[in-house]
């Protein structure tokens, strides 16, 4: 297993402080990993998760009039299927995606909006869902969750998933230097071993890794999630790694050496630029 109970790790109640003062707000998590098997852990990853209304009431936030408003109750549910049509293991699947062909379709949506059209040729019974509001982008809500599990039943939990209109667009890791009690985002066990891709390496409790090890481990993990879970990759635009003191943000598929330091980039500060310099922006 690889849970850890992130309250007890003063380098994740750090990084929440930093979300909360650049200004973004904590969402209850759907799905927190609490270090127990979860038969439906597949389906409990990072995705547009509606209960409650959730991305429905912030798609209604930036589409407050018109008839807009009310055919996004029908329509939203477009972008939350993408992921699943991911599941190409579900025999009740009908309509497949490759997971690149579903993450261009989110992305098309967020950058251009969702149409909508009642088929009676009216003007007024067709139209365009805003999914992002990139002319007052202000406008958009931005979260946080903190412990979303991942896809496999390792116990691993996210320690940040950053969220635009309930869009899970971001993943944070942080990966302590040493292997004592409070190391490794959801990474470590009882016993002092990792996952790192699909070898699992032994770390004795004296033994530290150099920072440039620590952040490479921390990718490692970022990316072994990803590499499977069929949800997340669909709507993730950026990953954030840690060793506690460094942190670095980067395009999912990117090398280490592709990552930059956080410390030097405005778009990584507040909600907005984040949102417009680095999700807008990311290479096609």
């Amino acid at each position: 297993m690889h849970y850890k109970n992130h309250d007890t790790d003063a380098a994740h109640r750090r990084m929440r402080e930093q979300l909360l003062r650049m200004g973004w707000t904590k969402h209850k998590c759907p799905y927190p990993a609490n270090g127990k098997v979860e038969l439906m852990a597949a389906y409990h990853s990072p995705h547009i998760h509606n209960s409650f209304f959730w991305f429905e009431n912030c798609l209604k936030k930036i589409n407050p009039t018109g008839e807009v408003y009310y055919a996004l109750e029908m329509r939203c549910s477009e972008m939350e299927h993408l992921s699943w049509r991911c599941n190409l293991d579900n025999p009740n699947n009908r309509h497949p995606l490759d997971t690149l062909d579903a993450f261009d379709m989110a992305r098309r949506y967020m950058l251009d909006g969702l149409p909508w059209d009642y088929g009676t040729g009216r003007k007024s019974e067709q139209g365009i869902i805003k999914i992002i509001d990139w002319e007052n982008p202000e406008n958009n809500t931005f979260e946080f969750v903190e412990n979303w599990q991942g896809a496999l039943n390792d116990g691993f939990g996210w320690d940040f998933i950053l969220c635009i209109n309930a869009i899970p667009l971001c993943g944070i890791v942080i990966e302590k230097g040493s292997s004592g009690s409070n190391s490794s985002s959801g990474s470590n066990s009882s016993n002092g071993s990792k996952v790192q891709g699909t070898q699992e390496i032994s770390l004795k409790p004296s033994e530290t890794l150099k920072p440039s090890e620590t952040l490479q481990s921390a990718l490692d993990m970022a990316q072994y999630q990803l590499d499977n879970d069929f949800q997340f990759p669909v709507y993730c635009h950026a990953l954030v790694i840690s060793d506690g003191e460094k942190i670095l943000i980067g395009d999912p598929w990117l090398e280490l050496d592709g990552f930059q330091e956080i410390g030097t980039l405005k778009e990584a500060r507040r909600p907005v630029d984040f949102l417009v310099n680095r999700i807008k922006t990311i290479p096609e």
